[in-house]
């Protein structure tokens, strides 16, 4: 399977190397390739880097099935309708979080899922993997348990897809509904955030639902 991953900062360096470690064909598309990050994320794992128009062209092992959008909200909206034309029929995994310093910055009837449709909306878009550090991608299991990831779509067969790449990076899967329950993911999101970070539970804090 080959995935194509919008952004190379620290969760999108660390989404990328877990994905090549499991055996998935990984293309990086950034905007600016020469950043000393990146050119350490080629050197640590042979992965292809160029501009996000580049990563989703048909490279050398084929057209990509699936895109995580993995850059920070403010350039999330503008990436995705700028590459509608080449996500339109991908799987595009959503792994932002509309958030600033005073919490959620979209209406309570949005999502930044939801938004990203409406800028790609050929896409099959999933919300995924946006409450989940970048060191629980390195090694998901907290406490001898296997971390979930919350997973929110219209679409069934894009849901399965990347329930099977979460599968496959040691997580578990956890169905969240429709994509507007993205609304819901993303406030989760907000909290883990504000525990991790301001309660002192630390980046590795992961969420499991329990049945």
């Amino acid at each position: 399977m080959n995935i194509v991953v919008l952004g190379a900062g620290r969760f999108g360096g660390a989404l990328t190397r877990a994905l090549v470690q499991v055996g998935y064909s990984v293309r990086v598309g950034v905007r600016t390739p020469s950043k000393p990050e990146v050119a350490a994320l080629v050197q640590e794992t042979g992965v292809f880097v160029g501009s996000p128009a580049e990563a989703l062209g048909p490279g050398k092992q084929g057209p990509a099935d699936a895109v995580f959008l993995a850059v920070p909200w403010p350039a999330a909206w503008e990436v995705a309708e700028s590459l509608a034309p080449a996500l339109s029929g991908k799987v595009l995994v959503d792994c932002t979080n509309a958030i600033d310093r005073n919490g959620l910055v979209l209406r309570s009837d949005t999502s930044a899922a939801e938004e990203i449709a409406k800028a790609a909306p050929g896409a099959r878009v999933v919300k995924a993997f946006n409450a989940v550090g970048a060191e629980l991608l390195a090694q998901p299991v907290v406490s001898g348990q296997k971390a979930h990831v919350l997973i929110a779509s219209d679409d069934e067969g894009a849901r399965a897809f990347v329930e099977e790449v979460t599968r496959a990076l040691g997580f578990l899967p956890q169905a969240a509904g429709p994509l507007e329950n993205a609304r819901l993911v993303e406030a989760m999101a907000l909290l883990w955030i504000r525990m991790s970070f301001q309660s002192g539970l630390g980046p590795r804090a992961a969420m499991r639902v329990l049945k």
